[in-house]
């Protein structure tokens, strides 16, 4: 059963967070790719990263296959997960943009959003999730095996490709699990 950490709350990305998510992953997306990923943390602090980023977010939210959940604390964002529903295959989603910010790690309220984000999915008829991580973040990806995700493909990528910036080749690892069921 889902249950967020106490004192946090739980609700859907809106367009007018927009600006207040895009500054949340900003930080993240900088903490993340500092150690271990080949890509340049420097980047991500950019002003062409955060437009390109905001640009991103919009299309996402307003997606009617996306959905954004956001997780504060004191009104602050602490936490994002999303999930995209295939508009092909409608047993399959993508998980994207899950991070906890660095403080409220190790409190729950990383399961949580798992816990949420797979419910909603099983709700919508989802079977298979699948998402991308960097190869060298390994505390990500010790998170997602013991909820049973396992490697299922290595690609490399040059990236950050279109977003501008340095371009890196770089590894991410697509991750999957069939049969959803976590109640």
């Amino acid at each position: 059963m889902f249950s967020l950490p106490e004192s946090y709350s739980l609700s859907t990305a809106q367009l007018d967070d927009t600006s207040e998510v895009a500054d949340f992953l900003q930080l993240q997306y900088r903490l993340a790719y500092q150690h271990d990923t080949g890509l340049d943390p420097e980047f991500f602090s950019s002003r062409r990263f955060r437009n390109r980023l905001e640009d991103y977010l919009e299309f996402q939210i307003d997606d009617p296959h996306t959905q954004l959940l956001l997780a504060r604390k004191a009104e602050v964002v602490k936490g994002t997960i999303g999930l995209v529903f295939d508009r092909v295959r409608a047993q399959r989603a993508k998980v994207w943009g899950f991070y906890v910010d660095q403080a409220a790690q190790g409190n729950g309220l990383g399961r949580g959003l798992w816990s949420h984000t797979m419910e909603v999915a099983r709700l919508s008829g989802v079977e298979d999730v699948y998402l991308e991580v960097a190869k060298g973040a390994t505390e990500a990806i010790e998170f997602y095996q013991n909820r049973g995700l396992v490697v299922t493909d290595e690609t490399k990528s040059t990236w950050p490709g279109n977003w501008g910036g340095l371009m890196v080749e770089t590894s991410f690892l697509t991750m999957e699990r069939s049969g959803i069921i976590e109640q």
